[in-house]
């Protein structure tokens, strides 16, 4: 299986623990279409079945920090302002939501305050490799994309109302 195989596997189990999560925790959940998938970076609409809140997600799965290490990192995550197009990136879709998936839980945070955080946070310095890219641009070679590292503590600090579903339900049983 080639790595953009492996990457979009990964994603897709994310996103399927992140709707069994959120059927737990008293939404519905809708997947969201093509179109809103890829244009305007939706993964999921969800209904409270209380009727307390309605929101649409994009889902995000755990991350390395370099393509060929063996571990994710929970720490940092990637940001994403333009995609490898060169078109708006997830940070300006239309999500309401952002879900940040982590080894134990996932951390949805508000978008627009998170594309506010990155703008402030983010300097506009472009660096060269992603080991630099801690609130700095990066952009691989050969893509349109305009990306960036920032500290989950720190978005964590600086966003409020976060949300936090923990995949364990209870002490026997994974989602």
């Amino acid at each position: 299986m080639g790595k953009y195989s492996l990457e979009l596997k990964h994603g897709q189990e994310a996103e399927e623990t992140f709707a069994e999560l959120a059927e737990l925790n008293g939404y519905i959940v809708e997947e969201a279409t093509s179109y809103s998938n890829i244009v305007e970076h939706i993964d999921f609409n969800l209904t409270s079945r209380q009727g307390i809140s309605d929101f649409s997600v994009d889902v995000k799965a755990r991350k390395k920090s370099r393509r060929n290490d063996t571990w994710y990192e929970d720490q940092m995550i990637w940001v994403e302002f333009h995609n490898v197009a060169g078109k708006r990136g997830w940070l300006y879709g239309e999500a309401d939501k952002i879900a940040f998936e982590r080894e134990k839980d996932f951390v949805i945070v508000d978008r627009k305050d998170l594309t506010k955080f990155c703008e402030r946070a983010v300097a506009p310095i472009f660096v060269k490799s992603p080991a630099e890219s801690l609130y700095k641009i990066y952009r691989r070679k050969t893509r349109k994309d305009v990306i960036s590292k920032v500290l989950m503590i720190d978005i964590v600090d600086e966003i409020e109302n976060i949300i936090y579903w923990n995949k364990v339900v209870d002490n026997k049983n994974k989602v």
